[in-house]
């Protein structure tokens, strides 16, 4: 998400912030500029977006697998999980 917000983002309030990001100077203010407007350029749609494709690349992997059911059942199970770990 970083590297395409550092690609995409037009504001430059958001800019700064994000040169901000893991440095001391870094305020919860930053944080609460910076999420909003990864939102509302939608960067955070299209990071999601993606990660959904690949999500779906790999479960299509699992469905020619001659692993075990049960096996196939826990990886998928793992995959949601993990790119979907807050919802």
């Amino acid at each position: 998400m970083l590297a395409l917000a550092q690609q995409q983002l037009q504001s430059s309030a958001a800019q700064r912030a994000l040169r901000l990001a893991g440095s001391a100077d870094f305020s919860p203010a930053d944080l609460d500029l910076l999420r909003l407007q990864l939102e509302a350029e939608g960067i955070t749609t299209a990071v999601e977006h993606l990660i959904a494709r690949q999500v779906s690349t790999a479960l299509a992997a699992l469905n020619n697998s001659t692993l075990h059911p049960d096996g196939i059942a826990q990886l998928t199970l793992m995959a949601h999980q993990i790119a979907w770990r807050d919802r």
